[in-house]
């Protein structure tokens, strides 16, 4: 695995902070997405302790601007045509061309949609980059809004079962520096890979033994798998209370039926 060292943290939990919102500027309380605001602020936390100017950002998003497709879509059937506004928003890589923007962040700009492997592949993306397009930030972030709960009755079997388990919203900031010898504190990620026998505790478990990990250090699949945030929040939560140790945060998808694995060593 490629390791990255992690130069900061930042993150927004709004079921635990009510007052997030009072860090951003006026201009973006105003216009911008619920979600953007979220991933702004989460991000200007890990930037303004990073001690250095991030070069590339790496997105990840498993449903995007929930908030702006839905007011595409109410414009659609309403007057039989939606607002530019709510178009541009809803499309998954407006994110990170807003942060970019906001931030001065003119390097490689990416963004990673994988359910609920979504951070497990952000990682992976980050490490590609080259040391010259280094540092970069990550962010992990998804929304929910009342009318996917309203709709999901209505979903095929499988939708339901894709999106029922549980829907955190959160955004999960991280400056990472370029890849370099395993030294702490440092992230790497492995898969998303085929859950082969179908059993993903099975094949999160092999693809840890495979890295050099041991299995028995990975967070209980029934925490990391039931949303698309929690593999994040579990490196957020890791962070926050400054563990030590080496942890593992497994994560599968059912769309894709495949199991990814985040290392984490502080």
């Amino acid at each position: 695995m490629n390791y990255l060292p992690i130069l900061s943290h930042g993150s927004v939990v709004p079921e635990r902070e009510t007052g997030w919102k009072d860090s951003l500027p006026a201009s973006l309380k105003r216009r911008d997405p619920r979600i953007w605001q979220l991933a702004y602020v989460a991000s200007k936390r890990a930037l303004d302790s990073a001690g250095k100017a991030s070069k590339s950002i790496v997105c990840g998003t498993a449903l995007g601007a929930l908030d702006e497709t839905r007011g595409y879509l109410d414009g659609v059937f309403k007057d039989g045509f939606g607002s530019p506004r709510h178009f541009i928003a809803s499309v998954h890589n407006s994110m990170a061309g807003k942060l970019a923007l906001e931030f001065k962040i003119d390097g490689p700009n990416l963004t990673v949609c994988e359910g609920q492997n979504t951070l497990a592949s952000s990682i992976v993306t980050a490490s590609l980059l080259s040391p010259e397009e280094c540092p970069v930030l990550v962010v992990i972030v998804d929304e929910n809004i009342a009318l996917m709960q309203q709709v999901l009755p209505y979903l095929s079997n499988d939708c339901r079962a894709y999106l029922a388990e549980g829907w955190d919203e959160a955004a999960v900031a991280l400056v990472l520096d370029a890849p370099a010898p395993r030294k702490e504190p440092c992230i790497a990620a492995v898969g998303p890979s085929a859950a082969g026998n179908g059993n993903p505790m099975e094949a999160c478990a092999a693809l840890a033994a495979g890295a050099g990990m041991d299995p028995r250090t990975l967070s209980p699949l029934d925490e990391t798998s039931d949303s698309f945030l929690k593999p994040a929040l579990c490196v957020d939560a890791w962070l926050r209370n400054r563990h030590t140790g080496e942890f593992g945060a497994g994560s599968y998808s059912p769309s894709a039926r495949a199991a990814a694995l985040v290392s984490l060593c502080l």
